[in-house]
């Protein structure tokens, strides 16, 4: 419980193995190998650079978030690997000294009946030791995998393609010895330079009109427009009231005259 929680105290912390752990918990090349984390392949490795040759490390031309996040998925792989070396050695011992126990066993006689019992039970845990070990590495190669499928999100993450094909190379199975491996060999397609390059789906951008910029309406002012019509309803008034009322009155130049042209006179 202590190693647990002086781990967890120190989360972005880990400590490089020393010169006892690669003496104790050497394994064969081949298995030593099959732990290591994969180089990033080529094809993918230009997605994060602006040129199709990559040199030097790739990671450096991720970005700053996703170079950290690079970072710790390598501390994850590498601290889950030295878990299945430690494993591996621990489980090794025990299935031998499974055989030593069953061994021994075989050389006591058959009526020492108290120590073929003691060594039943010490070859019953001992197989239960082995077999721990042994799920632990199942368990410890689970997370090595998940790490793997992490980093491969990463790298994936400037692949201007839809999350159907993303996924489908990333569930890809791994042959090695690089990331992605024969994986894309069927998706690779060659560029100008007659490079291997991976497809992309974007879209170029297309030119786009102005658009019609239209004036917001404004409502008139009433108030303006109740003064300009009082101003024009005083102005008529009071140019009607300077009007001479006899001006469209029709006045005749002669009196009226009965017939033949004659004035008409009334008769008393």
């Amino acid at each position: 419980m202590e190693v647990v929680t002086n781990q967890w105290a120190r989360l972005s912390n880990f400590s490089n193995p020393g010169s006892n752990d690669h003496r104790f918990y050497n394994v064969e090349q081949a298995f030593a190998q099959a732990i290591q984390l994969p180089p990033i392949d080529t094809p993918v490795a230009t997605l994060v650079s602006s040129s199709p040759v990559v040199s030097g490390d790739a990671a450096d031309k991720l970005k700053s978030e996703d170079k950290w996040a690079e970072l710790t998925l390598w501390k994850n792989f590498n601290a889950t690997a030295w878990a299945i070396k430690s494993t591996s050695a621990a489980s090794y011992f025990n299935r031998t000294m499974v055989m030593w126990l069953r061994q021994l066993q075989d050389r006591i006689p058959i009526q020492d009946d108290r120590i073929h019992q003691d060594l039943t039970k010490i070859i019953a845990a001992s197989q239960f030791s082995a077999d721990a070990t042994l799920d632990t590495i199942k368990f410890a190669s689970s997370a090595l995998a998940t790490s793997v499928t992490s980093r491969c999100l990463l790298w994936l993450r400037n692949w201007q393609m839809d999350n159907k094909a993303k996924w489908n190379l990333e569930t890809a199975l791994f042959k090695g010895p690089n990331h992605f491996g024969e994986a894309l060999d069927p998706i690779l397609v060659e560029n100008k330079d007659k490079k291997k390059v991976l497809p992309s789906n974007a879209k170029k951008p297309e030119a786009r009109s102005h658009p019609y910029c239209r004036q917001s309406y404004r409502a008139p002012d009433f108030d303006h427009h109740q003064r300009f019509s009082s101003f024009r309803s005083d102005r008529q008034f009071s140019r009607s009231s300077y009007q001479d009322p006899n001006r469209f009155q029709h006045q005749s130049r002669w009196p009226f005259q009965g017939g033949g042209g004659r004035p008409y006179r009334r008769r008393k």
